[in-house]
């Protein structure tokens, strides 16, 4: 295993001309991997866990920054594509629900209340604290990625998102460093790539099974059709 991985850390550090530091930032901005394979993989490379903590969150700050200002535009692009319009509106469905739940949950606990400062105090913050909470979870598809888009659409202000992910990423990197000494950084590492390729073996094989669905459809109503017309 420490074989494989080491053979795994090493060519992907000499893709980026073995400057560990940059290979470390690219991948903790890069969506599924994000601080938890990067961190794991400056480690093997022989970093301590504070300085590839350093580079893995400035990779992660920078995307932040960037998906922040730039969610509502790509979701919307998204939207307009045949291949991603209805992953773009799942996303988009759920981030509402979650707002619409946090709306209804302080509205149902502060009926008696009629001070509308302190029920905005107490969305936000349970906006601000579910974004948190999301994003330190030490799993794929719970990263800065998608926490900035949850952050964007259930209505908290740029500051405020960015803020929130960036706390969150941290717990999350904590976590990755309490793994890490806990399983080994090389078990780490393999677990959380496991779970990169599971994910995108997963999305490949439910594009592959809708292609082949939508072809069975196209091919049933064009032999309808042509049934049709020649029992006219």
């Amino acid at each position: 295993m420490g074989g494989l991985i080491n053979s795994i850390t090493l060519g992907v550090a000499s893709v980026f001309g073995n400057h560990i530091w940059l290979a470390t930032m690219v991948i903790s901005m890069l969506p599924l991997t994000e601080v938890k394979v990067a961190i794991p993989f400056a480690m093997d490379r022989g970093y301590s866990f504070w300085k590839a903590l350093f580079f893995a969150m400035i990779g992660s700050a920078i995307i932040t920054v960037l998906l922040t200002f730039l969610a509502a535009l790509i979701l919307k692009l998204l939207k307009k594509t045949k291949a991603f319009k209805k992953i773009a509106i799942s996303i988009e469905k759920r981030v509402k629900d979650k707002s619409n739940k946090i709306e209804n949950d302080v509205e149902s606990k502060t009926t008696d209340e009629k001070d509308k400062k302190k029920k905005a105090i107490k969305k936000f913050w349970l906006k601000y604290l579910a974004v948190v909470a999301f994003v330190a979870i030490p799993l794929p598809l719970t990263g800065v990625w998608t926490g900035t888009c949850i952050g964007v659409f259930i209505g908290l202000k740029n500051y405020q998102t960015i803020s929130s992910v960036l706390i969150g990423n941290f717990i999350a990197s904590t976590l990755v460093s309490l793994l890490s000494k806990l399983i080994g950084h090389e078990l780490l590492f393999a677990i959380m790539l496991g779970f990169v390729f599971a994910i995108i073996i997963y999305f490949v094989i439910r594009i592959i099974v809708k292609a082949v669905k939508n072809k069975k459809l196209n091919k049933d109503q064009i032999n309808g059709e042509e049934k049709t017309e020649s029992n006219d």
